[in-house]
Formats: C-alpha cells, structure tokens, sequence
C-alpha cells in the first residue's frame, strides 16, 4: 500500500510539474472588419513561440494571401504574464523575410506600440505572397504573454 501511495504521488507531481511549466503557444483569429479593405489578424503567444499563423488556425494562409501588411501593434501582458523587456517578434514568410524589416526588435514590456513594415529603410506595406511565421525572441519569462495585432489591407 505504501508502494502505490508513492507511485500515486510521483506521478501527481510529474502531472502538475508539466502544468506549472509554461509550453509554447499561440492562439490565432482572423477578423474581417465591416469596411470590407480590412483584414485583423490578432496573434496571442505565451512564452516564446516560432509558430506558423497556418498551423495555429486554419485557413490563415488563404486569410492573408494577395493582401497587404500595413502595420503591427504589439500588447504585452502584465504583472507575472510580463514579458521580458525588449522582446523581439519577427514576422517571416515562406523565404525567411521578415516583413517587419526589423520594426519588431526591442518590444517595450509595460507599454502597447505599433510599428510598420520597413523596406530597405522605406516604410510601406508588404504584399504577403506565402505563408507566414511569426517567432518571438529575446523572452525567457516562461509565464510571459502578449498580443500582436496584424492589420491587413487590398492596395
């Protein structure tokens, strides 16, 4: 009895040790808004995910496709779910560009920012042609969370 009552209680703290440790995610939805050349992309990560937008819902790819990326907000949690300051997220596509152009690094931990894609030191929007990766870096706050707000339009 002695036996399966440690056996019982060995596994209860490897069950909740899995629980108390924060795993990679992000959580995806797709929003059309009523002024029809309007596509919102709200992107929701805990700790530090390299995820496809594709994988975490389906449908982003055709979502996104033939679109334009205009501008990112960025929203990071608070108290204990606070980031890291100076997080970084990039925005990548099916060859590895960032269509942030680096407008990402350096996220602040307390504070909301918006930034808009840059082009060979231009600001404008970037057509999205493929599928798209967002990662972010530069946070070990395994309780950190954030949102990343896309904004997407027809030009």
């Amino acid at each position: 009895m002695k036996k399966l009552l440690t056996c019982f209680v060995i596994i209860l703290a490897i069950v909740f040790a899995g629980d108390a440790m924060a795993a990679d995610a992000m959580t995806v939805t797709m929003e059309d808004h009523p002024l029809e050349n309007l596509r919102v992309v709200k992107v929701t990560w805990t700790d530090s995910p390299a995820l496809t937008l594709e994988s975490q819902s389906s449908g982003a790819n055709v979502f996104t496709n033939g679109w334009y990326l205009f501008k990112a907000q960025t929203i990071p949690g608070t108290a204990a779910a606070q980031p890291d300051d100076n997080y970084n997220i990039t925005i990548t596509d099916a060859e590895g560009v960032d269509l942030m152009g680096g407008e990402l690094a350096n996220r602040d931990d307390t504070n909301a920012e918006e930034a808009v894609p840059k082009i060979d030191g231009v600001y404008g929007p970037q057509p999205v042609i493929s599928a798209l990766t967002v990662t972010v870096t530069g946070q070990t706050n395994t309780s950190g969370t954030g949102e990343l707000y896309l904004f997407f339009a027809k030009y």
